[in-house]
């Protein structure tokens, strides 16, 4: 039996577009190899693992609260990152706001032939709770700092009152004292005044008791 075996063609990465079967493909093809959470932010890491890149690609976020965030909700338009070379690779980021489940989705070169799309792993998010004061404390903490706020801004307004305030309540001693003082002076002035009018009344007593003595008996005198 006479016959020929005519032996497959698998067509490679390195040959995809030498015969044009896949439009303008780049022969580049990517892959998700790691997703995480920090506490604060969510990433994903992207590789190109085909050729270079000759146009940017295109990522998308998506999120569900409890279930498959692939049926969730888009959060973000479309975003894109750069044109990357063959075994590039790249850290997307994005910082989530809810409690819940995430996953990046990335896009490859719209005529690669193994598929348009390919998604990160779950990423699982809880944020850490932030304690918010109550109302009656919130409202003793918003007059705390008024007050220190308008204490302030009088000092500023007025710098020179307190030391102004000071300077008289030092003075004021003194100034008791300057007008004790006189006092006292002029009560000691008029003490001896007194007792001067006093002498003199005496005097004039025993002047007037002598004159009439003598008038009565004149003859004793001589």
């Amino acid at each position: 039996m006479n016959g020929i075996i005519q032996a497959g063609e698998w067509e490679t990465e390195s040959s995809c577009a030498e015969n044009g079967k896949h439009g303008d493909w780049d022969c580049s093809s990517l892959k998700f190899i790691g997703s995480k959470f920090d506490g604060e932010k969510i990433s994903a890491t992207i590789e190109n693992t085909g050729e270079d890149m000759k146009s940017g690609g295109k990522y998308e976020i998506y999120y569900s609260e409890k279930g498959n965030p692939k049926q969730g909700e888009r959060l973000v338009r479309t975003l894109t990152f750069k044109a990357l070379k063959n075994g590039e690779k790249l850290e997307l980021t994005f910082t989530p706001e809810l409690n819940g489940v995430y996953m990046f989705k990335a896009y490859q070169h719209e005529d690669h032939p193994g598929g348009g799309e390919l998604w990160s792993g779950e990423i699982n998010v809880k944020l850490a709770e932030v304690v918010q004061p109550d109302s009656g404390q919130e409202s003793e903490v918003k007059e705390k700092q008024q007050g220190e706020k308008e204490a302030q801004s009088d000092h500023a307004n007025h710098p020179d009152q307190e030391s102004d305030d000071n300077a008289a309540k030092k003075e004021e001693p003194a100034s008791v004292e300057a007008e004790e003082k006189p006092k006292e002076e002029t009560a000691e002035v008029k003490g001896i005044s007194n007792e001067d009018a006093k002498k003199e009344e005496g005097a004039q007593a025993q002047s007037n008791t002598a004159v009439k003595d003598a008038a009565e008996n004149p003859g004793e005198g001589n």
